[in-house]
Formats: structure tokens, C-alpha cells, sequence
């Protein structure tokens, strides 16, 4: 990516981090409650302020969003395309017959009586006989309008998910992707993207995945999502952005550590019961 996508990013992940972070000071009280509650017995094993931090950082990841990534794709393809927009609904008009196909497609993936395959959907759906027309919306997670794709400019859509997605959010984002491509002739792409990888096979990829979509031609991962939005080493790029943005607001986790910290010595003062807390 050039030097202002570079700080485009960069911009982006430290206002979010620090945001995140800010917004848990002043709640360690809250946090120190909650660990108490839920690991009443795990001060067996480690010190009150490490459970609490656990609760704090967990309290964080589980925070951020799939918003967190869909807007740091944005910032690299608005680098490269012009047409590039998050969240945007369409309304096609499509042929009905043909859309009653894809569901009839959708429903047969969701019974596992067939298997995930581009071809042969798009070759099912495009022999049926047309008929009337229908109005359709569609939302694309995330869109590029001019993606340059083998020496052609082509439509994309991304619907952006956790490596672990649920069946009926594969099943809603199947629908978008086959309608999304119907409604430009198959000459667009559409994918599931999950914006890590935490799977070291292919064979150990989420059921839900391997289910409904052709993990060759419609699923990008990690780094090959990175790199398709913003060409080779994109995704590397991102781990360099994201150990400075680290550096960067580590002062902020330094400062919220010890804030818990300060907290539970001052409840181990006041030495509250369990049931105190259990009680309120």
C-alpha cells in the first residue's frame, strides 16, 4: 500500500484502539465485580488483578466488531478504486424463476443434499427458463466497484464474518453473493471473507463454511483477503501497522493495568466478603 493508505490505517487502528481502551477506565469497579462473580474460585490459581485484567481483555476482543475491519478495508481499497463503499444495499431487478432457484440451491446446501459448487450453481441457475421480473435488495457488507480483475474491471462483493459463522448468517450471505452476482450476468465476484485465520488445514475449517460455500472460489481468509483488497503483502504490511499501533498505546495499557491494580489492593483493604459482592 502506498505511504497515505499506510497512514490512513494507521490512523484508524490507534483511534480505535485507544477508544476501546479509554472507555474501560473508570470501570475497573465494574470489572473487579464481574470476575468475582463469574471465577469466584480461580484466585485459587492466579492473583485477584490478573483474573480482572483477564475480564478487562476479554471484555475487549469480544468488543471488536466485524465494523473494525469492513473500515479497515475500506481505507486500503480506496488506495486503489474509486467505487469502494461498506455497507451499501442494491435493488435489482431480477428474474423470478431464477431467484426461486437460488433459494431451491440454498435450500438443498442447508439439507446437505448437494454440495457448495460455483459452476454448477451458476449453470443450474442460468438454465432456467426466464420469466417475469422481481424486486430484490441486496447489502454488500463491503463493495468494490472497479476492481481490476484479470485484465477487467468487475464488481465485488465481500460479506465480512468470523472464521466460526453461524448457519443462518452463511445462509443470508449465500443468498447476497449468488443474487449479487445473478444481477451482473456472473460477471462479478462474490466471496465470504474472514479477516484472520486461525485454522491450519483446509480440513479444519468450520463446518458452517464448507456447508454452503466452495472454499476455492468463494471464501478468502486471512491473509488472502488482505491481499486480494489491496494486492500482495497487503496482509503483512497490516501486522507491521498493527505492532506499531501496539507500541503506540501501550502508555494507555500500562496505565489502565495499573489502574486495576490499584483497585484491588484497595478492596483487599477494605477486605469485602465474597458475599458481599454476591449480594448486591
Amino acid at each position: 500500500m502506498d505511504e497515505g493508505t499506510r497512514r490512513a490505517v494507521k490512523e484508524y487502528m490507534l483511534s480505535y484502539a485507544l477508544n476501546f481502551i479509554r472507555s474501560r477506565r473508570g470501570r475497573v469497579d465494574e470489572f473487579i465485580e464481574k470476575a468475582l462473580r463469574k471465577y469466584p474460585f480461580h484466585t485459587i490459581f492466579f492473583p485477584l488483578d490478573y483474573i480482572v485484567i483477564s475480564e478487562v481483555e476479554r471484555s475487549i476482543t469480544t468488543g471488536i466488531g466485524l465494523a473494525f475491519y469492513t473500515g479497515i478495508a475500506e481505507r486500503i481499497a480506496k488506495g486503489r478504486y474509486s467505487d469502494v463503499e461498506k455497507d451499501r444495499t442494491f435493488h435489482f431487478e431480477l428474474d423470478e424463476a431464477k431467484v426461486r432457484k437460488i433459494d431451491d440451491i440454498l435450500e438443498a446446501l442447508d439439507r446437505k443434499k448437494r454440495a457448495p459448487s460455483v459452476e454448477g450453481e451458476i449453470r443450474e441457475i442460468m438454465e432456467v427458463a426466464p420469466g417475469k421480473k422481481v424486486g430484490v435488495d441486496v447489502t454488500a457488507d463491503f463493495y468494490i466497484g472497479d476492481y481490476e480483475y484479470r485484465g477487467e474491471r468487475l464488481p465485488v462483493l465481500i460479506e465480512f464474518k468470523t472464521p466460526w459463522p453461524k448457519k443462518e448468517d452463511c445462509v443470508r450471505s449465500k443468498r447476497r453473493m449468488l443474487l449479487f452476482r445473478l444481477a451482473h450476468g456472473f460477471r462479478a465476484l462474490a466471496f465470504i471473507g474472514f479477516p484472520y485465520n486461525p485454522f491450519k488445514r483446509k480440513e479444519d475449517i468450520w463446518w458452517t463454511t464448507k456447508q454452503f460455500f466452495d472454499l476455492d472460489r468463494e471464501v478468502l481468509s486471512g491473509k488472502d483477503l488482505w491481499d486480494f483488497i489491496g494486492g500482495s503483502s497487503t496482509y503483512d504490511e497490516l501486522v507491521v501497522i498493527a505492532e506499531e499501533v501496539s507500541r503506540e498505546v501501550r502508555p494507555e495499557v500500562d496505565a489502565l493495568v495499573r489502574e486495576v491494580t490499584t483497585q484491588v489492593e484497595r478492596k483487599k483493604q477494605i477486605r469485602p466478603t465474597l458475599d458481599e459482592y454476591f449480594s448486591r
